[in-house]
């Protein structure tokens, strides 16, 4: 039920802001985009001060155990369910692309489309599961204010934005 309803709150925050938080983060920030960068300051402070709330202190019935259960799973089985249907996203994007919008690109450049998608999709999942941001522990780290807190995704989030930024002028410079 507790996650049920925190996945309600952050598709309803999602919408709100106009935007995820990667999105916002990486891509606006990087642009200069004011509406990103009030957006990522609200995002941040708002988990912050929630999570170092729950840190210092518990909330009520959003801490209770039978809301939020601890799931297990086996790690090798759920990795092998996303590599498959990742391996199938790219196919299902550039069926829908060429079915839902008329537009002028051929079939080879539909799918180079979607390749690359997939290859940006891929090497950001690839950086957040490198740098540990997979993991619990290092989210509650960073978003708790404590003793044990953790950087680390402040670190990952600001040179995420500096190789946009870097991109971004070079795209605006070269167009």
């Amino acid at each position: 039920m507790g996650y049920a309803l925190a996945g309600l709150l952050v598709g309803f925050g999602t919408k709100l802001g106009n935007g995820c938080t990667s999105g916002h983060g990486l891509c606006g920030v990087s642009r200069f985009s004011k509406r990103s960068i009030v957006a990522v300051i609200t995002f941040l402070s708002c988990a912050l001060a929630i999570s170092t709330l729950r840190y210092h202190r518990t909330l009520g019935p959003f801490s209770d155990e039978n809301l939020n259960p601890k799931f297990t799973y086996q790690h090798l089985a759920s990795a092998n369910v996303i590599l498959v249907v990742g391996a199938f996203l790219p196919l299902i994007g550039g069926y829908l692309h060429a079915t839902l919008e008329n537009n002028n690109k051929t079939a080879a450049e539909m799918m180079l489309d979607q390749i690359v998608t997939f290859i940006t999709g891929l090497l950001f999942g690839m950086g957040l599961m490198i740098a540990g941001m997979v993991r619990r522990i290092n989210i509650l780290g960073f978003l708790g204010l404590g003793r044990d807190w953790n950087p680390s995704l402040l670190f990952v989030l600001g040179c995420g934005v500096l190789v946009n930024l870097v991109t971004f002028s070079y795209m605006i410079h070269y167009k």
